[in-house]
């Protein structure tokens, strides 16, 4: 069985080209929708991590990453399709 190298932060941010799936402002930061404490096995995998600019990335945790998991999700696919659009 292969397992799949943890991607990186930077390659987070390049494959969604540096855009924040919330706000669509420039993304600097990348989020864990699913916290490494309920997601131990592969909490670094692509499909529960999304890009974000600060202001998000803050506002996210203030309000609580369980209130915005589906909604996350939801605005990195949108990206996801935006971005396949244009390349």
């Amino acid at each position: 069985m292969r397992i799949a190298p943890i991607p990186k932060a930077r390659e987070v941010l390049e494959h969604y080209q540096f855009i924040c799936a919330v706000c669509f402002s420039p993304a600097t930061q990348v989020h864990e929708i699913m916290p490494k404490s309920k997601r131990p096995a592969d909490w670094w995998a692509w499909e529960n991590r999304v890009p974000l600019c600060a202001n998000c990335h803050d506002r996210v945790h203030q309000e609580g990453t369980a209130a915005w998991e589906e909604r996350l999700r939801e605005s990195r696919d949108v990206l996801a399709i935006l971005l396949a659009d244009v390349r």
